[in-house]
C-alpha cells in the first residue's frame, strides 16, 4: 500500500467517527505528508524519514508546537495500519505558555470598534463561554426565558463533549439580546440569508485591526478563556467552573486559567501577611526563628482547686505497690502516683463511673513504658502458613531491609516482593510491617523484641501502603 492510499483510508475513517474540525485539520497536515511522501510504499518509511521531515518543517518556518500537532497526527495515521517507526522522546518539545486572556483595557478598546450586532455577539462569547460552533448554532430557544443558555445538539450540530449543558445569562447581556433586531431562521447570530456564520473568525480579526491591535493576537477561543479566568477570580469553586466551561475534566479546566498579574499578587500577599491596610502600615510580627532554640520559659503553676474526692481515703502502700506493678511491671513507683480503685468506688451524681476492662491499664504515669499504654494483642502462630520464599522475605523484613534491598537480596523485581508481602499480611492478619516484625518476633517464640537500630527502624516502619 502506497502511503496516499493510506491516508485517504485513514481520512474517510476519520470523516466517519470524528468532528468537521478535526477531520479538516488532518487532511491539510497528511495532505502536505503525502506530496511528500505519496508514491512511497508505507512499510518502507523509517523513523529517520519522518524525523527528517519533521527537521525541515521546522527549518521552513513552522514552530515548534506546530511540529508537535504534525508528529501527533501522522503517528495516529501509521498507528491506524499498525506501524510504528518512532521511540519515546522523538516528539517534538515545546515552551508552554500561560493561558492568555483580554484584560478590561483591550477588550473596551475592542467593543468600541464593533457595530452593534457584532457588539451583541462578542459579550455573548465573554459572557457565557460559548464555543465557536456552539455560537454558530444557537437558537432563539435555546434561551430560556432570557434566563440560561442551553447547550444542545442541533441538525448538524453536536457539543464537543456530548453533554448539554445550562449556562446563566447575565442581566446586561440579557437586555442586549432583546434588543438585538432578529434575522430570518431560528439562529441567534446567522448571516443575512439566515444560515450559520462561518466567518466569526475572520470578523474577530478585522475588528482587532481595526481597533489598532495585532490581529494574530485576536481569536474567538481567547474569549472563552477570558470567561474561565474571570469565573474563577471572582470567587466561584473549580468544580462549577468545569460544569458550565463544559469540560470532562478538571485538568482541562486548568489550562484555561491564568494566574493572576504581578501587581495584583502583591497586593493579595501583602494583604494576608500584614501590608498596607486601609492606607496605614501595620506593623509585622517579629519573624519566628527557624533553628533555634530558645530556652524554655518557667510557666507558673495554677492554685489547686479542691477535689470532691479528697475525702476519699488514700489506699494502703501494699495496695498501691501492688496497683503500681500490675500496670508497669516492676518500675518503682513514683511518690505521686495516679491510683484508680479508689476512682473506681467513688460515686458522682449517683452513678457510678464505668469499669476499665483488665486488659488496658488502671493508672498510666507520664515515665510509664510505652507497653503500659498500648499493648498489642497477641495472634495465633501460622507459621506453617508461609512458604520458604515468604519466610525468607519476611527476615529481610524484621532485619529493616526494604523492598529493593530484598529485591536485589532474593534475585527478583521489587514489585514481585510487594505481591509476596500483601499475602504475608493477609495470612497473618497484620496490616503494616511494624506488626510483622512483633508476629516474626512471637513466630520465633522470641519473649521481647530487640532493640531497633536507627536503619532498621526506619524501614519497618512503612506502612502497609507502600509495603
Amino acid at each position: 500500500m502506497q502511503v496516499s492510499d493510506a491516508i485517504d483510508d485513514y481520512l474517510e475513517t476519520l470523516r466517519c467517527t470524528r468532528r468537521p474540525r478535526t477531520l479538516e485539520a488532518a487532511t491539510q497536515i497528511l495532505g502536505e505528508f503525502g506530496a511528500h511522501f505519496g508514491t512511497h510504499k508505507l512499510t518502507d518509511l523509517t523513523r529517520r524519514d519522518l524525523l527528517t521531515y519533521l527537521d525541515g518543517l521546522g527549518k521552513g518556518g513552522n514552530s515548534k508546537r506546530t511540529l508537535a500537532n504534525k508528529y501527533v497526527r501522522i503517528c495516529a495515521m501509521l498507528r491506524h495500519h499498525g506501524i510504528v517507526v518512532t521511540k519515546a522522546g522523538d516528539r517534538p518539545t515545546f515552551t508552554k505558555r500561560l493561558p492568555q486572556v483580554y484584560d478590561d483595557a483591550d477588550l473596551k478598546r475592542f467593543f468600541a470598534a464593533c457595530d452593534p450586532r457584532q457588539r451583541v455577539f462578542f459579550n455573548t462569547l465573554l459572557m457565557t463561554g460559548l464555543r465557536e460552533g456552539e455560537a454558530q448554532y444557537l437558537e432563539w430557544g435555546d434561551l430560556e426565558n432570557g434566563m440560561s443558555v442551553h447547550v444542545q445538539p442541533h441538525p448538524g450540530f453536536e457539543p464537543k463533549t456530548h453533554e448539554e449543558r445550562r449556562i446563566p445569562i447575565p442581566a446586561v447581556l440579557r437586555n442586549m439580546l432583546q434588543s438585538m433586531p432578529r434575522r430570518p431562521g431560528r439562529l441567534v447570530f446567522p448571516t443575512r440569508m439566515g444560515s450559520p456564520d462561518y466567518h466569526m473568525l475572520r470578523t474577530c480579526k478585522r475588528i482587532a485591526a481595526r481597533a489598532g491591535f495585532n490581529k494574530d493576537d485576536w481569536g474567538l477561543h481567547k474569549f472563552r478563556k477570558t470567561f474561565c479566568t474571570s469565573l474563577l477570580r471572582s470567587g466561584m469553586d473549580l468544580r462549577t467552573v468545569m460544569s458550565l466551561m463544559g469540560h470532562s475534566n478538571i485538568a482541562t479546566t486548568m489550562r484555561y486559567l491564568r494566574p493572576i498579574e504581578a501587581e495584583q499578587l502583591h497586593g493579595r500577599v501583602d494583604a494576608i501577611w500584614g501590608g498596607p491596610v486601609g492606607g496605614t502600615t501595620e506593623a509585622l510580627p517579629a519573624p519566628i526563628p527557624v533553628f533555634a532554640n530558645p530556652e524554655p520559659k518557667a510557666r507558673s503553676m495554677p492554685a489547686p482547686v479542691p477535689s470532691p474526692l479528697a475525702s476519699i481515703p488514700a489506699p494502703t502502700p501494699d495496695a498501691s505497690n501492688l496497683l503500681w506493678e500490675r500496670n508497669v511491671g516492676t518500675r518503682k513507683r513514683p511518690a505521686q502516683a495516679v491510683y484508680a480503685e479508689p476512682i473506681r468506688e467513688c460515686k458522682v451524681d449517683k452513678e457510678p463511673m464505668p469499669s476499665v476492662p483488665p486488659s488496658i491499664p488502671q493508672a498510666t504515669h507520664p515515665i510509664a513504658p510505652v507497653s503500659a499504654r498500648w499493648t498489642i494483642p497477641p495472634r495465633p502462630s501460622r507459621c506453617r502458613d508461609l512458604t520458604q520464599k515468604e519466610m525468607m522475605i519476611v527476615d529481610c523484613v524484621a532485619q529493616g531491609m526494604k523492598n529493593k534491598e530484598i529485591a536485589g537480596q532474593l534475585g527478583t523485581t521489587e514489585q514481585v516482593v510487594k505481591n509476596y508481602l500483601r499475602k504475608v499480611f493477609d495470612k497473618l492478619g497484620v496490616r503494616d510491617r511494624m506488626e510483622l516484625v512483633l508476629q516474626h518476633h512471637r513466630l520465633l517464640d522470641t519473649d521481647a523484641a530487640p532493640p531497633l537500630s536507627e536503619p532498621r527502624a526506619a524501614g519497618v516502619l512503612q506502612t502497609a501502603e507502600g509495603f
